[in-house]
C-alpha cells in the first residue's frame, strides 16, 4: 500500500457493480486523495494534531489605548479576541486582512479610500481585505471580536 487513500464523496447506488476500471474511473472523478494516517486523524507533520485554544487563560495586551486583545499565533496566522471600549475609535490605520466575528456589541469599519463603512453587531462575521485600509471605531457598549489576520496584500 502506498499510503494514500480516497475520500470518496460520491457512492455508487445499493446494489450496482463497476468494473474495476469503471472503479477506478469514479474514484478518480469524484474523490480527494489524502495520506491514509492523515484520514485517521493521526496527525503528521503535513497535518498538525487538533488543538484548543483557550482565549481566557491567555493575558490581554494592549493594542491601543482603549483597545486590547488576546492573541495566540496558527499556521502563521494570528488569532485574536479583541476587546474596545464603548465609543472607542482606532485611531491608525490598518493595511492587514482580517476575517472575524462580533462576539459582543458593534462595530464600525471605516475605510481610508471613501469606502461606504461597514456596521457590524453581535453575530455577525466579517471579512476585510489588506488591500482595503481600515479602521474600527466601537459602538455604546464596546465591542468583542474574533479575529483572524491575514498578511498585508
Amino acid at each position: 500500500m502506498c499510503g494514500w487513500s480516497p475520500r470518496v464523496t460520491t457512492r455508487p447506488p445499493p446494489g450496482q457493480r463497476y468494473s474495476c476500471v469503471s472503479l477506478l474511473h469514479m474514484i478518480s472523478a469524484h474523490a480527494t486523495w489524502v495520506r491514509a494516517d492523515v484520514a485517521r486523524g493521526s496527525g503528521t507533520a503535513m497535518t498538525p494534531p487538533p488543538r484548543k485554544i483557550s482565549f481566557s487563560a491567555l493575558d490581554p495586551a494592549p493594542e491601543a489605548p482603549g483597545i486590547a486583545s488576546e492573541t495566540t499565533e496558527i499556521g502563521g496566522n494570528r488569532w485574536a479576541r479583541v476587546r474596545y471600549e464603548p465609543d472607542v475609535l482606532r485611531e491608525e490605520w490598518c493595511d492587514e486582512g482580517h476575517e472575524g466575528f462580533v462576539l459582543e456589541g458593534d462595530i464600525t469599519y471605516e475605510f481610508e479610500d471613501g469606502t461606504e463603512s461597514l456596521q457590524l453587531v453581535a453575530g455577525e462575521a466579517f471579512s476585510l481585505p489588506g488591500a482595503r485600509v481600515h479602521r474600527g471605531t466601537a459602538g455604546a457598549q464596546g465591542a468583542l471580536l474574533f479575529i483572524i489576520d491575514r498578511e498585508p496584500e
